[in-house]
């Protein structure tokens, strides 16, 4: 992707078999940002037309997963590289001490 561009991802965290719960989306995050990526927003999306169910009762506790999370991502551009005035000042005055 061109630097300057946005990504957006998708995704819900995951429960899996004997309730080890896994945060994929912020993993996810702090590895794009391992590459490079600035996360700028983070938006919920909530289910609210998904009916609870009652899992695992009596004998274990199971959420009711009823969002997602949309993760934007930015590539940022280099900063431009700009000359110090004062390196450039002091250059100046030491040529013309020199004279």
């Amino acid at each position: 992707m061109r630097l300057g561009s946005y990504l957006a991802v998708f995704m819900q965290n995951l429960l899996k078999a004997k309730q080890q719960f896994y945060p994929i989306a912020w993993e996810f995050a702090l590895k794009m940002r391992d590459y490079g990526w600035q996360m700028c927003q983070e938006f919920l999306w909530v289910q609210q037309d998904k009916k609870l169910g009652i899992w695992g009762y009596p004998n274990t506790y199971i959420s009711n997963v009823h969002h997602h999370y949309f993760l934007i991502f930015r590539k940022p551009k280099p900063k431009a590289k700009t000359k110090s005035k004062t390196k450039s000042k002091s250059k100046s005055k030491s040529k013309s001490k020199k004279k």
